[in-house]
């Protein structure tokens, strides 16, 4: 079954360094220890460092990225996160712990990202065709947005909470086979004229969000 320690906790743009340290802290307290960064506006500040608390190793040990592509090169399991607010009829929304008893049935072989976007804006569309599962914490309609770090600890507490199922005993394509796949793909439709050159992306983020969500093999 799935490790606690194949689970990267994905952060994409953090503005504030005080949401970085509590997400660190959230993991903690959920076993996770692997924090991937992608462009943080603030790091290491003092606000970072007394919000993680005991977990400030976390923080220390972060890598940090300059793109979402290369923060997930190595990863085969990507899970998005979305607003209530933010869904949408042409992706599937799953809740928190719908989407880990799925994932804690991937194979101990296969690397995991938990992705949360900014604080201002959450994840881009083009953040999600990446997912192969996208969650939304039900909320409030008065009140749906949840702080980054309270978002983190729900889904980690899933996590945790669902890793005692049997995973698979094979691993499935990374993220960075799975753009080599899409990049021949956009290539072989581009010269069939079935898409634009110039605007390939429309349908390209179609073709991503179906692909992404199968178990495919290397």
């Amino acid at each position: 079954m799935l490790i606690l320690d194949n689970v990267l906790v994905v952060l994409v743009e953090p503005q504030h360094g005080g949401n970085i340290g509590s997400a660190a802290r959230a993991m903690r307290n959920m076993g996770l220890c692997r924090l991937r960064l992608v462009r943080p506006r603030q790091l290491l500040n003092r606000e970072c460092c007394m919000m993680a608390g005991k977990a400030v190793d976390l923080v220390h040990s972060a890598e940090v990225y300059s793109s979402l592509e290369d923060a997930l090169e190595d990863v085969h399991v990507v899970v998005g996160t979305t607003s209530t607010r933010d869904r949408q009829e042409s992706q599937l929304i799953h809740t928190p712990r719908e989407v880990a008893s799925r994932i804690a049935a991937c194979s101990p072989l296969e690397n995991v990202a938990l992705l949360f976007g900014s604080e201002r804006s959450g994840l881009r569309d083009d953040h999600l065709a990446r997912c192969r599962y996208v969650a939304a914490i039900p909320s409030s309609p008065r009140h749906p947005v949840l702080n980054l770090s309270q978002a983190v600890v729900i889904l980690a507490y899933e996590v945790f909470t669902a890793n005692r199922e049997e995973g698979r005993d094979w691993c499935v394509a990374s993220h960075r086979e799975h753009e080599e796949m899409f990049a021949q793909i956009r290539e072989v439709l581009v010269e069939t004229g079935f898409l634009s050159a110039s605007h390939p992306e429309h349908i390209m983020r179609s073709v991503r969000r179906i692909l992404t969500r199968c178990d495919l093999k290397p």
